[in-house]
């Protein structure tokens, strides 16, 4: 009798399963279409990924997977070490499986372990020859993806908050190179900063396929992205202003562009940033994220919903939390007060990042950036925050049933009895299909 009780058990654990596996995971709702607009990532193929990881255009598709309920969804939060790729010597990368582990190990997922990582998740520009660039549908679909973000992390089963700064630099990082100014007259140029670099050519032909496992070998005799214009023709070159008054006076002299040298210093994925992953925006709205997300489970669920590799990181998170707990406890107001204070944090901090994507898009990432740029930035993550700050006061108690929901199903499916009853005593509805 005991075995059939066993049996029957069983019968409907599988059975639950198999429902589940047709039903959408929680953080579709992140936004519309949010599944179009990203990709997640199948955990068991990031390990056989080789440095520098590919864009998502590159991914072969069979690396992807739309969650469902019964699957583990797991944003990464990290600093991007240069403007065009977050980690091309792939010092992250160890730190991320190791924390993929542990999180598929505490949540114990029925389906699979689906991972959300930008530069594989998200369209990415061109960072060399041979690579195409957005369309503008892929434009579209990420700009909708970074406004479903905060949103998206809110309703993963677990963010992995990476801290880690890059010591070493790429191989051809800073070596200098002779180009000519027919090359030049190609390329896009922005202003960055005090400095005037390539962000991409008008017509330059995709001459060869992509290798996405193993960076192009430079070519010394040509033009790359990110190259640092130097000197044009012998004079030296701070602003695009300077290098168009330097075409015009060669023009001057009657000199043929395919005679004129132009000097450039490498950088094959643009300029480092050395601001500290702590000190970012863009790092500190992932982790206001968390801190929400910690403030509205169980207390007892808490570990498994954050991962660092970083134990300050993990206090940070949790004291947030703490916070957002306790004015959660006397109403939508002192929320409403405590979110602002966090808002007027995240505002302090510095928005000079790292994407050449953003100095296209939004104004100026990449490096030390001029007051404007930083501004344009700034704006941007502050608009993103704004939103949730503005959605949470009044839908709180709705999101926090939410998550409870979410981590009924994860305990059950994990055969967690203890968490099981602690959740259905915080008032958790086991008729609930859809967390």
């Amino acid at each position: 009798r005991r075995g059939l009780r066993r049996s029957k058990r069983h019968s409907m654990r599988n059975s639950i399963h198999v429902f589940n596996a047709f039903l959408p995971h929680p953080s579709s709702a992140a936004g519309p279409d949010v599944f179009t607009c990203l990709d997640c990532v199948k955990a068991s193929c990031i390990p056989e990924l080789r440095p520098p990881w590919p864009r998502r255009q590159e991914l072969p598709r069979t690396s992807i997977r739309v969650p469902c309920a019964d699957d583990a969804v797991l944003a990464v939060s990290h600093a991007w070490q240069y403007q065009a790729h977050p980690d091309p010597s792939g010092g992250e990368a160890p730190l991320i499986t190791k924390l993929i582990e542990s999180a598929t190990s505490a949540l114990r997922p029925k389906g699979a372990t689906l991972v959300f990582y930008d530069q594989l998740s998200l369209y990415q520009r061109p960072i060399r020859a041979g690579q195409r660039d957005r369309t503008s549908e892929e434009e579209v679909s990420f700009a909708d993806a970074l406004a479903a973000m905060p949103f998206f992390y809110l309703l993963a089963d677990a963010v992995l908050h990476i801290s880690h700064q890059e010591d070493s630099i790429v191989p051809g990082e800073g070596d200098m190179a002779s180009v000519t100014l027919l090359e030049l007259n190609d390329a896009i140029l922005v202003q960055v900063c005090h400095e005037v670099h390539v962000a991409g050519f008008r017509h330059r032909h995709l001459d060869r396929p992509d290798q996405p496992d193993q960076p192009d070998e430079p070519d010394l005799r040509k033009l790359a992205y990110f190259d640092r214009i130097v000197s044009v023709g012998g004079m030296d070159v701070c602003t695009i202003d300077d290098v168009s008054f330097a075409k015009k006076d060669l023009k001057r002299q009657s000199l043929l562009p395919e005679d004129v040298e132009v000097v450039v210093q490498r950088a094959p994925y643009g300029k480092r940033n050395r601001v500290p992953p702590d000190e970012r925006g863009w790092v500190y709205l992932e982790r206001f994220c968390s801190m929400v997300k910690v403030a509205m489970v169980d207390e007892s669920e808490i570990d498994r919903v954050v991962f660092s590799n970083s134990q300050e990181v993990i206090t940070q998170i949790q004291k947030g939390g703490a916070k957002l707990r306790e004015a959660a406890k006397e109403g939508e107001e002192s929320i409403g007060r405590v979110l602002e204070t966090f808002l007027s944090e995240m505002e302090e901090k510095h928005f000079g990042g790292n994407s050449m994507d953003k100095i296209c898009t939004t104004g100026g990432l990449g490096g030390d950036l001029e007051a404007d740029d930083v501004l344009s930035d700034r704006e941007v993550v502050t608009s993103i925050m704004r939103k949730l700050v503005a959605d949470l006061p009044s839908h709180w108690a709705a999101r926090v049933e939410q998550q409870r929901q979410r981590q009924l199903v994860l305990a059950v499916n994990r055969g967690d009895l203890a968490a099981t009853r602690s959740l259905l005593l915080e008032n958790a509805d086991p008729n609930v299909q859809d967390s």
